[in-house]
């Protein structure tokens, strides 16, 4: 039993959860209503807003449209024909488990010339779901020869439907005795290779393997010649009536081959072709989200207008399925609300910007159950929540925000118990961290590996001082020595410039002797 409340719900950089509780908005509506069926992946489920102020045959209805969907698509197809000129309008009639339409036929003209196209658009007075038009019957020539297709309406029947086909101009639209053919699409796709669905449908329905394909989305596609009279054509069966045969049509796309609906007002009717035994009830829920108890789910409402009040959410988890359930509650038709409670939750990122939402499991005394490493045990999935990082995200009137970079993977607990509130498990949990054996392998605890840290840095940042100081020492050594082997004595070789500086001149001298005395012996002859 869930009641809206307000909270916020915000993460750090490392996405550590906290919240603060706030003032409550406005009660919106909410409910899930979920139904498990043997063979089938996963529940059919309605809530939000699909169901909020629908009246319980509504709300059937749309469990009824979702079960629907699992029945494969069924299709009639007719022979190739080319209409003729002369053809303006025409119709016929199709009756399905004998329920007439009525299909009419107007030939698409040249707005110019007035000449008839290939083509024309259908009209059906009767049952709306009847999808027919004409489709080329050589893709490579779209304006030559054409077929209808006439595709009929989902029906989950362990019973293929009886179809029959009158009118006077069956024939111009290829409709004719012993021309026909049938096609059957899966429903879902598959992984398995074409082989091993030829080798299942050939056992199960002696369906021959040139019949059986694989369409561009990998769904199965039957196409099987019809025969018989066009006032009763039989489909075929594709029914199954033992657990290993509904699996093995489950593994190529066929769900449900098993079962039957139906639907009267607000009370949803399956059966199953396969027998029940004292070991496997018929219809067994499979999941821990149950709202259907043996072959009905029976969606009822006493309340005056027949609108369901649908912030009441009951989930009921029990092995043993037989019998008959019931739960019965009432209220007064004017009361005042009074201050929902938080529920305890569990909010997982389970998709890029997608978060689910569980219920924690309680104990008989409400008390939040823990598995035996101490979490907390998760319970149903109530709902699902596209968010963005610091928008509010809201469930049945409660409010949280998810702040920071969230990513898939991460999951946040909530819980509202009064004597939680303000405590110091944060604090203790931190100090647990501390004195912890923080790597599992006798290291110590976070301090202890922090100091270990701090001194073997110290140690080898003193070692690096002092390898660098000697090895300046010996470089300045290495610089000297190599001044001493290389170097100029600029006071010596001063001097030596000197020395010869005053030789230089001493011979100058001679030489200004030596010409003096050429030039007096030159001048005496």
């Amino acid at each position: 039993h869930l009641i809206p409340a307000c909270l916020r719900l915000s993460t750090s950089q490392s996405d550590s959860p906290s919240f603060t509780q706030g003032s409550s908005p406005t009660l919106a509506p909410g409910a899930v209503y979920s139904l498990a069926i043997d063979g089938l992946s996963s529940p059919i489920r309605l809530a939000g807003k699909s169901i909020m102020g629908k009246t319980s045959a509504e709300i059937a209805s749309l469990m009824a449209d979702r079960l629907t969907q699992l029945a494969p698509q069924r299709s009639l197809v007719g022979s190739a024909v080319t209409l003729p000129d002369d053809l303006a309008t025409s119709s016929f009639t199709i009756g399905i488990n004998g329920v007439q339409s009525t299909v009419t036929f107007t030939r698409s003209r040249n707005d110019i010339t007035g000449d008839a196209l290939w083509g024309g658009t259908f009209s059906v007075s009767g049952d709306p779901r009847l999808s027919i038009s004409f489709v080329p019957a050589d893709a490579s020539d779209p304006e030559g020869a054409q077929k209808l297709i006439i595709a009929l309406p989902k029906s989950l029947s362990t019973t293929p439907p009886v179809i029959s086909i009158s009118g006077d101009d069956v024939s111009k639209f290829g409709l004719i005795a012993n021309g026909m053919s049938e096609q059957i699409i899966a429903s879902k796709t598959t992984s398995s290779d074409l082989a091993t669905i030829q080798t299942t449908l050939n056992a199960q329905f002696g369906l021959s393997s040139d019949s059986v394909s694989l369409t561009d989305d990998d769904r199965v596609l039957i196409t099987k010649s019809l025969s018989g009279s066009l006032t009763s054509l039989g489909l075929t069966d594709l029914s199954t009536t033992t657990e290993s045969d509904r699996s093995d049509m489950t593994a190529i796309g066929f769900s449900g081959s098993d079962l039957t609906l139906s639907l009267l007002d607000n009370t949803l009717t399956l059966t199953s072709k396969i027998a029940a035994d004292s070991s496997t009830p018929n219809l067994t829920d499979t999941s821990g989200t149950v709202s259907r108890v043996g072959h009905k789910l029976t969606i009822a409402s006493t309340q005056i207008d027949g609108i369901i009040p649908e912030d009441l959410l009951i989930s009921l988890q029990q092995n043993d399925l037989t019998g008959t359930r019931s739960l019965a509650a009432t209220y007064d038709k004017v009361m005042d609300r009074i201050n929902p409670v938080i529920p305890d939750l569990e909010v997982d990122v389970t998709d890029d910007g997608i978060v689910s939402l569980y219920a924690l499991k309680l104990d008989s005394s409400g008390a939040l159950l823990r598995d035996e490493n101490g979490d907390y045990i998760r319970g149903d999935l109530i709902a699902k929540r596209a968010f963005q990082s610091g928008i509010p995200v809201e469930y049945m009137g409660a409010q949280f925000v998810i702040d920071g970079n969230a990513v898939v993977g991460d999951r946040f607990r909530i819980t509202t118990d009064s004597l939680r509130t303000g405590d110091n498990r944060n604090a203790l949990s931190l100090i647990d961290i501390g004195r912890s054996d923080l790597l599992n392998n006798g290291s110590g605890t976070f301090a202890d590996i922090y100091a270990a840290a701090v001194s073997k840095i110290g140690s080898s940042a003193q070692a690096a001082k002092t390898s660098a100081s000697a090895a300046k020492t010996v470089a300045d050594n290495v610089a000297a020595a190599y001044d001493s082997a290389t170097g100029v004595n600029l006071d010596a070789e001063a001097a030596e410039l000197i020395k010869l500086q005053q030789a230089y001149s001493a011979c100058a001298q001679i030489v200004s002797t030596a010409r003096d005395m050429f030039d007096m012996i030159l001048r005496a002859f």
